[in-house]
């Protein structure tokens, strides 16, 4: 998918900013519930929110969506920045980045969405793995929705 070239200019159109990764923690927690706070102090974890998103930014100038994915998914899950749903708000981070870049994501299974977050935790996995994981999800996704638009409509019986 070609970009805009505004797009390219402007990087931060590419990537999540600290405030919304504070927003999807906080529905993270409303939703699967778990203890408020950071696991640090609250300006240690603002510190490393905001270098991520530094650290991101300089990334999109030129980096495929996929590896911004990566970058989000293995950085929050192994700085554990809040005391609970570390985990389930890097994958959301990294599937929203995903989808504010305009690509298709074709959504694995839990269990190998579970394997890929806990390998990216342990370090199992490098970014550039995680990076070519999130590559191929989207390139499914693309597929399947060049399927869908080229499949012709029926019309529905009378």
């Amino acid at each position: 998918m070609k970009r805009a070239a505004a797009e390219v200019d402007n990087p931060s159109t590419r990537i999540i900013q600290k405030e919304v990764v504070l927003g999807l923690h906080d529905r993270v927690l409303a939703f699967y519930g778990g203890q408020e706070g950071f696991r640090a102090s609250e300006a240690s974890a603002l510190d490393n929110l905001s270098y991520l998103e530094a650290m991101v930014e300089q990334k999109a100038y030129s980096a495929p969506t996929s590896e911004l994915a990566a970058y989000y998914l293995q950085d929050l899950v192994q700085t554990k920045p809040f005391l609970a749903g570390n985990r389930q708000t890097a994958w959301v981070c990294a599937c929203v980045v995903i989808a504010k870049n305009n690509e298709p994501l074709v959504v694995p299974d839990y269990a190998q969405a579970t394997r890929i977050i806990l390998g990216a935790e342990k370090g199992v996995f490098t970014r550039d793995e995680l990076a070519r994981y999130f590559g191929k999800l989207i390139l499914h996704g693309r597929a399947l929705r060049d399927s869908l638009q080229a499949t012709p409509k029926r019309s529905r019986p009378r």
